[in-house]
């Protein structure tokens, strides 16, 4: 490994491999495959914000201090849940409006896999994916997320935040061998990212700037993570006009 001195700037579109891996794994991930898929679900997005406007016009009575079941596993035990301080269901549409906002996903040991907190957001149960409105925080694991207007698939495990996104993890691990692994904190922020946790895939886009606890700073236009697990970095891509201090 070569360290970075000083500041290197790409005026033309680059793709930067910030940890050292074989060639070929670099070109594994069909990027044109996975925007297709974060296309949809900017799409479902829009129909659910769409959602959570109209019942907001329609809430009358909400109860209070409830919590809804909205993903089950197959032994009948609940994957994900909503506990709100106030709801109103609209069994017409499916949809259920809620505020102050806690959706709890669990893995099938019963443990917290994720958590999303919110002041207001809308549940589609039958899609089990939802819109918080405003201000939000997505938590995995010891991974967290937030930012502003956020749609998120229970079903998918797919979290996108849509303005003033964050990120900040205390205990990512850089596994630059196989042998050796060293901790460190990362922080980044961007105008826009996704969290793909079933591909292990997160994307920031728009000004990123991302920060690591041995002084490196990288911005681009573009940045994916390769995750491995909960924290492990396999890998990092910069994609655009990117500059990197260290």
């Amino acid at each position: 490994e070569r360290s970075l001195r000083g500041v290197r700037r790409f005026c033309t579109p680059v793709v930067l491999c910030l940890l050292l891996f074989p060639l070929s794994s670099l070109f594994a991930f069909d990027s044109a495959d996975w925007l297709g898929k974060r296309e949809v679900f900017a799409r479902e997005a829009e129909r659910l914000r769409a959602a959570w406007s109209n019942c907001m016009g329609r809430v009358s009575a909400p109860a209070e201090n409830v919590t809804i079941p909205v993903e089950a596993f197959d032994d009948g035990s609940v994957k994900t849940r909503v506990n709100a301080a106030k709801a109103q269901y609209f069994l017409k549409e499916g949809l259920v409006w809620a505020e102050g906002v806690e959706v709890v996903q669990h893995a099938a040991d019963g443990t917290v896999e994720g958590r999303i907190e919110a002041a207001t957001c809308v549940v589609d149960r039958n899609s089990r994916s939802g819109w918080a409105e405003g201000a939000a925080k997505v938590t995995h694991g010891k991974t967290v997320f937030s930012g502003s207007g956020v749609y998120f698939s229970a079903a998918e495990s797919y979290v996108q935040v849509f303005g003033d996104s964050r990120v900040e993890s205390d205990e990512i691990r850089f596994e630059r061998s196989a042998k050796k692994a060293a901790a460190g904190v990362f922080r980044g922020r961007s105008v826009r990212s996704d969290f793909d946790a079933a591909a292990g895939v997160a994307l920031f886009e728009g000004a990123v700037c991302a920060k690591g606890s041995d002084g490196t700073t990288m911005c681009a236009d573009r940045v994916y993570l390769f995750l491995a697990g909960t924290n492990d970095l396999k890998r990092a891509v910069a994609v655009g006009d990117v500059s990197i201090t260290n």
